[in-house]
């Protein structure tokens, strides 16, 4: 009976061990790690990153990376983890690693494009969405509205509004076709909006952005977009209509005010509408 106890004792200590171990030394790098522990810290970095701790999500995926160097999900995240924090170079390597283990995986490559956009690498970022819509193509697979707005961003970015404009109106025509998200919505008409306003359409320009605010009231870029296009309206408007400047001009206030007293807003934004409300004060009639 005594010997039965300590059996039960003894493999309670060892399996509390093991448990401490897993816990506790996350920091080693593993290189024998097995696909059910990877799978498990896999979970713990992705929660990380949720909570917004890219660092300490790194710190997971370095403990079993080593162990399976082609793991899709854990190239992907660390990408992902190393973008957050701004290093672009090691995004870019963990991204490419990614679309090396599967060379068809659109998502990849969009957020890769996404980040080249970024860099203000714009030839390199249109040829990654390229390449993510060929695959999508040979796949028959439906073109999201986010692979669209990646398309009419670069396009923006490179000064051309109206091939902005189309693949925004694209990004639109996909929202029912692909269950779209309200980002990608969002950002579709946001896009349209910015397009319009360079084009100098600012009634579309106008529409775009409310229909933004109908689907999240609360968002601060969009008032504050709003607001600069009824600046620009209005400072257009001065010398043939100074009424309707006028009144173009309360618009731009009023939005701008929506924008400033939006919740959760950060200081510099708040300084960036503050001086976007005394440029449009400063508007006077001929």
């Amino acid at each position: 009976m005594i010997k039965k106890h300590l059996l039960i004792i003894t493999f309670l200590v060892i399996t509390f061990k093991i448990y401490s171990q897993e816990i506790t030394n996350f920091n080693d790098e593993m290189e024998n790690a097995s696909p059910e522990y990877i799978e498990k810290v896999y979970k713990l970095a992705l929660s990380e990153f949720d909570k917004q701790a890219y660092e300490e999500s790194l710190k997971y995926i370095r403990h079993v990376i080593k162990s399976d160097m082609n793991h899709y999900k854990l190239r992907y995240l660390a990408a992902h983890n190393h973008w957050k924090l701004g290093n672009f170079d090691s995004a870019t390597t963990h991204f490419q690693a990614a679309i090396y283990v599967k060379p068809n995986s659109p998502e990849a490559y969009m957020d890769l494009a996404l980040l080249k956009i970024q860099e203000r690498n714009y030839n390199y970022a249109e040829l990654y969405i390229q390449t993510a819509l060929s695959y999508m193509q040979q796949a028959n697979t439906p073109i999201p509205s986010k692979l669209y707005n990646i398309y009419s961003r670069i396009q923006l970015m490179k000064g051309f509004p109206e091939e902005s404009l189309k693949y925004a109106q694209l990004a639109k025509s996909a929202f029912e076709q692909t269950g779209t998200g309200i980002k990608d919505k969002l950002e579709a008409m946001t896009l349209e909006a910015r397009s319009q306003l360079l084009l100098e359409n600012y009634e579309k320009a106008e529409l775009a952005m409310q229909w933004a605010i109908a689907m999240r009231n609360d968002n601060v870029y969009a008032y504050n977009l709003l607001g600069y296009i009824y600046t620009k309206w209005s400072e257009k408007s001065i010398s043939t209509d100074p009424k309707q400047a006028e009144y173009l001009k309360s618009q731009a206030i009023e939005n701008f005010n929506k924008a400033k007293n939006t919740k959760g807003i950060v200081d510099e934004f708040k300084n960036i509408i503050e001086m976007n409300i005394t440029n449009v004060s400063s508007i006077k009639s001929n």
